[in-house]
């Protein structure tokens, strides 16, 4: 399976491909934007933005580095804290070297792009969610071919 299959499963289900937050918002800015937003990442805009091109990521772990290390949210800015050299996938790639990459460098979430350019942010949770249903599809396939009925199998 390529990450462009996970692109457009995360598409259907109604959620945006990326989340993107100014490089001079606050930490407490950026705290209740993921709140409100119910998201673990944004990509982080460059100063003068530019479609697909972008300064960093911001995660929910960097927010929590941010307050055990400082203990304040108010003063410190996006553009103190996010990481600027990102993991990226790109949208051909498979999805398992894509979970590999992931695992390897400790990341949950990771930018997608095509022909250079970010497209989408990629959560683990995304990528569980494409696996998860090839899965049942393999399931349901194997169980027409032996002729069981879905529920005839408990797992």
């Amino acid at each position: 399976m390529k990450m462009s299959r996970v692109l457009a499963e995360k598409i259907n289900r109604n959620h945006p491909p990326l989340y993107s937050i100014c490089q001079c918002a606050t930490i407490m800015d950026t705290a209740q934007y993921f709140e409100r937003e119910n998201i673990g990442a944004a990509m982080v805009e460059k100063e003068t933005p530019e479609p697909g091109f972008y300064a960093g990521i911001i995660t929910a772990k960097d927010i929590i580095k941010c307050i055990a290390e400082t203990g304040n949210l108010n003063n410190v800015r996006v553009a103190q804290i996010m990481t600027q050299e990102m993991i990226t996938a790109d949208i051909n790639d498979g999805v398992s070297d894509t979970v590999r990459r992931m695992r390897e460098h400790s990341v949950r979430h990771i930018p997608l792009k095509e022909h250079g350019r970010i497209i989408a942010l990629i959560s683990i949770r995304d990528l569980m969610y494409c696996i998860d249903m090839e899965m049942e599809k393999t399931l349901s396939n194997i169980n027409d071919m032996f002729g069981a009925h879905r529920s005839d199998t408990s797992f």
